[in-house]
């Protein structure tokens, strides 16, 4: 199963550069994240899972982790309209990096150990030599792409801490829900402000990278 997710996650960013080539970056978000926050909302009712927060306290929770899964997908968006897929996928994988970083920041109780001091060390060779090759001139790819990547890794990485937080009061896909749900309408507002005119596509290639970044990733 951990096989399979961590196929389906590194699929979204083929699927989302698909999506790219025609669709921007904040539309593609809107449509995609209204796909999933919908077929959530259906899985929930038919598992009959409580999806009203039981506090002001957890909204305040969903709150925060919807606006850095927003400001996560916002940036990746836009940083993978300036790169190439792959990078993408290795730049946004590096995200165990910053969970162990940043969670020795917050949480002074839990000690790196040698197999975490191992990974981050790979880790950081694994970025040295992906970024070397922009010495080579590669097609297609840019600093300015490679840094927003890095910072949505990061951001992700503040967004998995976050949502920890959050499964204490409530169910996963409570949780997953509103992180989704509540950024729905930023896209939107986002996109018709910033994006306008906003256009369709007849062509069904970019709608099939909306479903799977929709259904296939973020419902998966």
């Amino acid at each position: 199963m951990a096989l399979l997710l961590t196929c389906m996650f590194g699929g979204n960013q083929v699927a989302s550069k698909i999506a790219l080539d025609t669709f921007p970056p904040l539309l593609c978000g809107a449509w995609a994240f209204s796909l999933a926050t919908l077929s959530l909302g259906i899985y929930a009712q038919r598992r009959r899972v409580q999806l009203c927060p039981p506090s002001r306290q957890v909204w305040a929770y969903h709150a925060r982790s919807a606006l850095l899964f927003l400001g996560f997908n916002a940036v990746a968006l836009v940083g993978l309209q300036l790169t190439l897929a792959s990078r993408a996928s290795i730049f946004i994988a590096l995200h165990p990096f910053f969970v162990i970083i940043f969670n020795q920041l917050i949480r002074r109780d839990e000690r790196i150990g040698p197999g975490q001091l191992v990974g981050l060390a790979l880790a950081t060779v694994g970025v040295l030599l992906v970024l070397s090759d922009r010495l080579q001139g590669d097609v297609g790819t840019s600093g300015a792409g490679d840094g927003l990547l890095l910072l949505s890794a990061a951001l992700l990485g503040l967004s998995i801490l976050q949502i920890r937080q959050v499964t204490h009061y409530v169910s996963a896909l409570q949780a997953t829900f509103w992180q989704i749900g509540l950024t729905v309408p930023a896209f939107w507002i986002g996109s018709l402000l910033l994006e306008a005119p906003l256009r369709l596509s007849y062509n069904l290639l970019p709608w099939t990278g909306i479903i799977y970044m929709g259904l296939g990733n973020y419902s998966g």
